[in-house]
């Protein structure tokens, strides 16, 4: 029980990428979107995602997933 209360109250900062889509965990803001990039806000600092054919597949509270043709993430 108490690994599951961890999980649940993870709160640092994660991008995960797999199989060209990536996770990304306890962002602040979604800035920008558009269909070769998209923005993140983390703290006051930029997370880009570029690639082709971007979309926001999932959207939780603080987590979204990020699919296409995924080319480079810049923090």
């Amino acid at each position: 029980m108490k690994k599951i209360i961890n999980y649940i109250k993870d709160e640092s900062f994660k991008i995960i990428y797999i199989n060209n889509s990536v996770n990304v965990v306890n962002y602040n803001k979604i800035m920008e979107v558009k269909n070769n990039q998209i923005t993140l806000e983390k703290e006051n600092k930029l997370v880009l995602i570029k690639g082709e054919d971007l979309k926001l597949n999932k959207l939780l509270d603080n987590e979204v997933l990020i699919t296409g043709t995924i080319m480079e993430i810049d923090l």
